[in-house]
């Protein structure tokens, strides 16, 4: 694993219980999907364009509880703090049971 980065946000949050549904993987993989695209701008002066492997977890309150660049350049660099800041503004619905976690493929041009 290449980085170990919390989640990124401006003020706490205070704990949100879980729903009773299942981790829906596809839906929480389209939300990302959006904000990575976001990401997708992330490039800072200097770093090359490249794809990262991003992992994400999710509380069961559907907030993301932490990102995490596991592949590619931009571990502990400006753009990889950019993309993670990113990507934690998502949200899913609230699941039930344990946090759930996914990878995505970010690509930064």
């Amino acid at each position: 694993m290449a980085s170990v980065a919390p989640a990124a946000s401006a003020a706490p949050r205070a704990p949100v219980p879980g729903g009773s549904g299942t981790f829906d993987r596809a839906a929480a993989l389209n939300a990302l999907a959006k904000n990575a695209s976001k990401a997708a701008g992330c490039r800072m002066r200097g770093e090359p364009g490249a794809t990262a492997d991003v992992t994400v977890t999710f509380e069961p309150s559907g907030q993301v509880k932490e990102a995490l660049i596991r592949s590619g350049p931009y571990a502990g660099s400006p753009t990889g703090k950019c993309i993670i800041k990113k990507l934690s503004e998502t949200t899913v619905s609230a699941f039930g049971g344990e946090a759930a976690t996914v990878i995505l493929p970010v690509s930064v041009h």
